[in-house]
């Protein structure tokens, strides 16, 4: 009853000298809902709080992510409305989503980062889940495989998705997706397998877990789109 607001304390007709056996209508109804709400706020309490560290470093990470330069190399980045259907199924700590152009030909595409706090939150973002969701067919399998090296960084391994779709007008659409997924003590990789194992251990899934996407046009010459 300590815990409980006043209004949710039921007495029973013994409590009040009604005599015994006897009890008002609802005080059974109202006892369980009592112990409902004890068990849940116990349940509450046991949670351990976060750990400062991990804390602090999923803020660093979320500054880092929005205040990344609009411009890399030839390309110049320009924010767009993130998706709010990608915003419930991720949950994120951060996400950045800018379609960039290249200052060196008519070359355009999309580029995501996102960070999520949990690595199971990623597991649902994954092109091969989300892009046939939204009514996409996987065109290219098994994916291509992209290592990329540099700036004395650690080789970023990406994977290649191809998948394609009919509009409404009956027209086939086409589009390439570049993944890498990144999180501590791993190696940057596309492959969500690599990752799977991870979300089953609380204590290494909660160091989170993020993803970088480049979308781009199939008509984009291939050699551009590597690049």
């Amino acid at each position: 009853e300590a815990v409980l607001p006043a209004r949710l304390v039921m007495t029973t007709p013994e409590a009040k000298g009604h005599g015994a056996g006897t009890r008002t209508r609802g005080g059974f109804a109202g006892a369980v809902a009592a112990a409902v709400l004890l068990a849940a706020g116990g349940a509450a309490l046991a949670e351990p709080p976060p750990d400062p560290a991990i804390v602090a470093n999923r803020e660093r990470i979320a500054r880092e992510i929005t205040s990344l330069p609009s411009r890399f190399g030839p390309w110049v980045g320009t924010d767009v409305p993130i998706p709010s259907a990608a915003q419930r199924i991720l949950t994120p700590n951060a996400i950045l989503c800018r379609n960039v152009r290249s200052l060196e030909s008519d070359g355009w595409a999309t580029f995501i980062l996102v960070h999520c706090r949990d690595v199971r939150d990623m597991l649902g973002h994954w092109p091969p889940i989300c892009y046939r969701a939204d009514g996409w067919e996987v065109e290219e399998e098994p994916p291509r495989e992209i290592e990329i090296a540099g700036d004395g960084r650690p080789t970023l391994r990406a994977l290649r998705h191809r998948f394609a779709r009919f509009r409404t007008e009956g027209m086939p659409e086409r589009t390439e997706v570049w993944t890498a997924f990144l999180a501590p003590g791993a190696a940057a990789t596309g492959d969500l397998d690599d990752f799977r194992s991870r979300a089953g251990a609380r204590g290494t899934s909660s160091l989170g877990i993020a993803q970088l996407q480049v979308v781009v046009p199939f008509e984009t010459p291939e050699s551009e789109r590597e690049a």
